[in-house]
């Protein structure tokens, strides 16, 4: 058992740091690490938090379900301490933990492999505000105020049916909604009266990624193809059966013998870390069990892990083995959070395939279940895409001696009689005054904001780039242009103003990057792209990108030159860096769809850094929560600090995980 601080992660980056040799950087997490290491050992036998953050359900059939929940930078929402109270049964805990723990996306013309959950995350301005349309029937719950997560029971269809007998069951669910790219991920548990568990997500949004090549993709339109490419899932299930830290983990399979018209069952332990594929032809299938507790029959509790969707399986290259495998045990260790592009802080390895070293699992074992999406694009396809739902089952095997259900009666509402309808009745011969039925309301999800607080009164400073001259020269796909804030100064709002020369705006994307912090965000992706494949084909910008301007930056394509001028919404939320400090080293990285094609140069760029903390502050004043405006006369210093904009030295970059046609 563990007893978890409310804490998330330190944020990966959308834009992943690396030092100029060429290594990457990882998150430093030494610190968490430790602290982790101590609470694990306080023990914890129930659901320990507040009550904003505590789920407590009881479905119609009287099967209990009680939970933690929080929110995290890069996992979104994590369940803690999951327990389960099956009808006239023993309170039991479940699961420590549970989470998704990697969003791994390959495209098939291998352009781009992004690591969504690790490099972008799934909470913080990712994480969608659901309004009470997101939740019929349900509850938002808030983090910070924001409802970020929907709470609904609903009927699940049978139970169980039988000609003497049948049950209508009952099925907690909760969902959040992360956008990441063009693509919007529901991350779904549903919590089942029979005890199941049910981990699903559902994939939507719009198409990320089109091109030209017909090897690698579906006809959409002329000579445009939507890019095939693999949605690669994966869980992490901290298992902690009756609440303490003694479960086995066993292999299910069945062999085929006497020319396949027998099949004989095998149960092997999985006595230290393994790793598993799934194997539809033998029924393989994972079950952790404790190896203390036993139902009233003798028999281990259990839950077994029922893979169900197995149709597709994706075989990555040599630097991504954890896709070789679907189904990992590993012993418990802190620092291990992702499948991949985990932090390697303090030794810890970079994914699953390194987690599993040969240790034993006799005490406290984590899960890890990955499934495999390959997406083949569709007419349907376009505008929005369906959504497209992947998961598996956890399911309670010998946690009761018998159906906990067998016992649930539910009153049901009598049929009416039927009455046999008279016959050679003549029909009126006038139509009667039908009395409107007002219409029954659609339920909604309940939502209470918190109370308003005093908004502090908001100044607001430009710090300019000394660094902008950069060129996007034929054959040059990026440049990086460097902006020093001197002040320690805390960002309630920010905005962008870059002005550039360009010979095809819709080849440009923009990425604001601030070093220390490690924050990033896509400020401008190719303008122009969602009206034509190829973007935008007019010349230059000169753009203030404000998240509460009225367009956005992506439809502009003015005839005029600039094509793209005047204040707009940046294609990805500047509010990413609200609440950071944002002193230090800024980045604004270029990039060139059609480098051997077009050039172009960036002339200038700065930003508004707006602050309820105005005290000794040395950038330019622009007024109080005012926007700056284009033509504004903002001193552009030699340098803020003292010191060149680019430093002599080892210089860190960043490396982009960015195709082409860019995220």
């Amino acid at each position: 058992m563990r007893a978890w601080n409310h804490f998330s992660l330190s944020p990966t980056r959308a834009l992943r740091a690396a030092i100029a040799a060429g290594t990457l950087a990882r998150v430093a997490i030494g610190a968490w690490y430790f602290v982790l290491k101590e609470t694990r050992l306080l023990a914890q036998s129930d659901v320990n938090c507040s009550s904003p953050n505590q789920i407590d359900a009881t479905t119609p059939t009287g099967a209990r379900w009680e939970m933690c929940w929080e929110h995290r930078f890069n996992e979104g929402i994590v369940l803690r301490d999951i327990t389960f109270t099956p009808p006239g049964g023993p309170r039991r805990k479940v699961l420590a933990q549970a989470n998704l723990a990697q969003i791994h996306v390959p495209y098939d013309d291998n352009a781009v492999r992004f690591h969504d959950l690790s490099d972008f995350g799934l909470g913080d301005v990712r994480m969608a505000a659901l309004a009470p349309e997101d939740c019929p029937n349900g509850t938002l719950l808030a983090y910070n105020g924001k409802p970020v997560l929907c709470q609904q029971q609903q009927p699940r269809g049978y139970a169980y049916k039988h000609p003497d007998s049948q049950l209508q069951g009952y099925v907690l669910s909760l969902f959040s909604v992360s956008h990441v790219g063009a693509y919007n991920y529901i991350s779904m548990w549903k919590f089942y009266d029979d005890g199941a568990i049910e981990p699903q997500i559902g994939a939507t949004g719009k198409l990320q990624r089109l091109g030209d090549d017909p090897a690698f993709g579906w006809p959409l339109r002329d000579n445009v193809y939507g890019i095939s490419h693999t949605h690669n899932y994966y869980w992490r299930l901290d298992f902690d059966l009756a609440g303490a830290e003694n479960d086995l983990v066993e292999e299910i399979e069945f062999t085929p013998v006497n020319a396949n018209t027998q099949y004989v069952i095998s149960v092997t332990p999985l006595a230290t870390e393994a790793a598993r594929p799934v194997e539809p032809t033998r029924m393989r299938s994972w079950r952790v069990r404790d190896s203390v507790v036993t139902n009233s029959d003798n028999h281990p509790i259990s839950y077994q892990l029922d893979p169900l969707r197995s149709g597709h399986r994706h075989l990555g290259p040599d630097t991504e083995p954890f896709t070789y495998n679907e189904f990992y045990v590993t012993a418990y260790k802190p620092c291990e959070q992702w499948a991949s592009h985990n932090p390697t802080a303090g030794g810890c390895g970079d994914n699953l395939a390194t987690f599993v070293d040969g240790e034993s699992t006799a005490s406290d074992v984590v899960v890890w279940y990955g499934i495999s999406f390959h997406h083949l694009t569709r007419d349907e396809d376009e505008t929005y895409m369906d959504v497209h739902w992947d998961g598996f089952q956890l399911l309670p095997r010998d946690w009761n001696a018998t159906n906990p259900l067998d016992s649930v009666s539910i009153a049901q509402t009598p049929r009416p009689t039927n009455t046999p309808a008279p016959t050679n009745t003549p029909a009126p011969t006038t139509t009667p005054t039908q009395t409107p039925v007002p219409p029954t309301p659609t339920a909604t999800a309940t939502f209470t904001p918190p109370p308003p607080t005093a908004t502090p009164a908001i100044a607001c400073f430009v710090y300019s780039s000394s660094d902008a001259d950069q060129d996007l020269s034929i054959g040059a796909s990026s440049a990086t242009s460097y902006l020093a804030v001197p002040d320690s100064i805390r960002v309630s709002d920010i905005r962008l103003h870059v002005r550039m020369a360009h010979s095809w705006t819709g080849d440009v994307s923009m990425v604001l990057a601030h070093e220390p912090s490690g924050r990033a965000v896509m400020a401008m992706d190719r303008p122009g792209v969602s009206a034509s494949y190829w973007g935008c084909s007019r010349d230059d910008i000169d753009v203030i990108l404000d998240d509460e301007a009225a367009s956005p930056v992506e439809n502009q394509c003015a005839a005029t030159r600039p094509t793209a001028y005047g204040r707009f919404r940046p294609n990805g939320p500047l509010a990413t860096f609200q609440g950071i400090d944002g002193q230090g080293r800024w980045l604004l990285t270029l990039l060139d769809a059609s480098p051997a094609v077009d050039q172009g140069t960036l002339e200038e760029w700065s930003i508004q850094i707006c602050t309820a903390d105005t005290g000794g502050l040395a950038g330019q004043p622009v007024g109080s929560n005012e926007p700056f405006d284009l033509g504004d006369v903002i001193p552009v210093p030699v340098d803020h600090d003292g010191s060149p904009p680019r430093p002599d030295g080892p210089v860190q970059t960043y490396e982009l995980f960015l195709p082409a046609i860019m995220r």
